[in-house]
C-alpha cells in the first residue's frame, strides 16, 4: 500500500528501504558501545561508509551486519572519536579493532581498581 511512499523516501534519504528494519535489530543484538560499553546514546556506525560504498560499486554494505558498529554519541562520543577521526569526512576501516582494543583497556582497568 506504501510502497510508493518507502520509494519516494529512498530517493530523498538515498537510504535502502530495509535500513530502518536492520539498524532495528542491530541496536537489540548490540546494545552498548563496542568501545566504551556506554548504552546511552548508542549509534549504529557504518565502517565503510554508505555514500563510498554506494560509489564504489558495493551498496550491499549498508546492510551488512559485519559492516555495521554499535558507538556511543555524546557526552563520550566514541562515534565522532573514533569511527570519524574527528572530522565528518573521515572514516577508519580499523574501527573494530580499535574499539576492541579500548574494551579490552577498560575491562583490565577495572579490574585493577
Amino acid at each position: 500500500m506504501f510502497g510508493w511512499f518507502q520509494r519516494i523516501g529512498e530517493a530523498f534519504t538515498g537510504r535502502d528501504r530495509r535500513w530502518p528494519a536492520v539498524r532495528r535489530r542491530h541496536v537489540e543484538r548490540f546494545p552498548e558501545c563496542a568501545a566504551c560499553g556506554s548504552t546511552q546514546n548508542v549509534e549504529v556506525h557504518h565502517i565503510t561508509p554508505v555514500g563510498h560504498a554506494k560509489r564504489t560499486g558495493r551498496p550491499e554494505l549498508e546492510l551488512d551486519p559485519d559492516n555495521l558498529l554499535m558507538l556511543c554519541g555524546p557526552p563520550k562520543d566514541c562515534h565522532w572519536w573514533l569511527g570519524h577521526a574527528c572530522d565528518d569526512r573521515k572514516w577508519r576501516p580499523e574501527v573494530r579493532r580499535l574499539a576492541d582494543e579500548i574494551r579490552r583497556a577498560e575491562v583490565r582497568s577495572q579490574g585493577d581498581v
